[in-house]
């Protein structure tokens, strides 16, 4: 749920959006909803954005001539993880035309990427907490969670019973708990919601 929340909610400059409340995004789903949600969660939110800004990564300095070819390129990358066809005519952007030819071709390597991790071993509970843990652990002094937490804890009450008929009605939600860890974690937080806004 986390990943819904757009940045400027968590710093009070915009309200969040009524969830989608399918659990379609994080537990085992269809291989289409697979294909649209990976995409856009590190392709399409970091890698473009990198492609696209190296200056946010290196020392460098951005003229517009280097912009524009990185426009190309990213829109290939962007193009290569779509599953949409393609419609290009004689009106169709350039940094769409340019590697127009080579994009069935990326396709497959994408389609082969995504392969290999379903093909993975999946993470026990376990592993996924310990990493997580550890995660947090490294960045513990470089983020305010109090003020994260208690802006998901706003967006979890107003909308906990679309969430948790939503826990409810996935299997895996259910073989897994999740209904039950999600209200202890809204106790915990109902209990400790003044603290988090005053060390905030």
């Amino acid at each position: 749920l986390v990943t819904r929340l757009q940045p400027q909610a968590l710093e009070g400059q915009s309200q969040l959006s009524p969830p989608q409340l399918s659990l379609d995004c994080f537990l085992p789903h269809p291989t289409l909803t697979v294909f649209v949600t990976l995409p856009h969660s590190l392709p399409l939110r970091f890698w473009v954005n990198i492609l696209k800004n190296p200056q946010f990564v290196f020392d460098i300095d951005k003229t517009d001539h280097i912009d524009a070819c990185l426009s190309v390129i990213a829109q290939a990358f962007i193009d290569a993880c779509s599953i949409s066809d393609l419609q290009l005519g004689k009106d169709s952007p350039t940094n769409k035309l340019l590697y127009a030819k080579e994009i069935p071709e990326y396709r497959k390597i994408v389609q082969r990427y995504y392969k290999q991790i379903q093909d993975m071993t999946p993470l026990s509970e376990q592993e996924m907490n310990a990493h997580l843990a550890e995660e947090s652990r490294k960045y513990q002094n470089e983020f305010n969670t109090n003020v994260a937490m208690a802006e998901i804890y706003k967006y979890a009450k107003r909308y906990r019973p679309q969430i948790m008929a939503a826990l409810e009605a996935n299997p895996t939600a259910r073989r897994t708990q999740l209904q039950h860890k999600f209200e202890q974690v809204v106790a915990l937080m109902e209990d400790n919601i003044y603290e988090c806004y005053s060390e905030a």
